[in-house]
């Protein structure tokens, strides 16, 4: 039985199919990126199996120019999300969850993380903050390192705090 998320996201396909002229292409990698909320490029390379050679762009172009996505990030560290003016739109009723957040918003998120619980391992941060993908958090982690937060410990046994 599907549960209410996967019928918003049915609801959202269907508004999408009747005002909107998609390949069977842009059909699929829409439905992909509205089922995960926000997907990284190099992910949604692995769901439709595409080869090294094989471009994304034809899955996505016509959705980025019809502003049905947004598009965020540079190369292979970009990532894709349904526009929240289409949801607005179609009055989909999609659960509202932390996948999209914006990345200062996160780093507002790691601080107050790391200020309640100082020498906290990427595992630790990622496990209270469940909707965010670990490698989201690993990437901001990591460019924090030296201004905002420092880090102790060996590579696989680091463990985080503020300055």
């Amino acid at each position: 039985m599907a549960n209410s998320t996967d019928k918003e996201v049915v609801r959202l396909m269907d508004y999408v199919d009747h005002n909107y002229q998609l390949s069977q292409k842009n059909k699929i990698a829409f439905g992909i990126i509205a089922r995960e909320k926000r997907i990284a490029a190099t992910d949604l390379s692995k769901i439709l199996q595409l080869s090294a050679e094989e471009r994304l762009r034809s899955y996505i172009d016509n959705l980025d120019k019809s502003n049905l996505i947004t598009k965020g990030g540079v190369k292979k560290g970009s990532f894709f999300q349904i526009n929240t003016t289409l949801l607005k739109n179609a009055k989909s009723n999609i659960v509202t969850s932390l996948k999209t957040i914006e990345p200062h918003v996160l780093k507002a998120l790691i601080m107050e993380d790391l200020r309640v619980h100082p020498l906290s391992k990427i595992s630790d941060i990622a496990e209270r903050i469940p909707d965010i993908d670990m490698k989201e958090i690993r990437k901001m982690l990591y460019s924090m390192v030296g201004k905002e937060i420092e880090k102790e410990g060996t590579r696989f046994d680091s463990k985080y705090y503020i300055k």
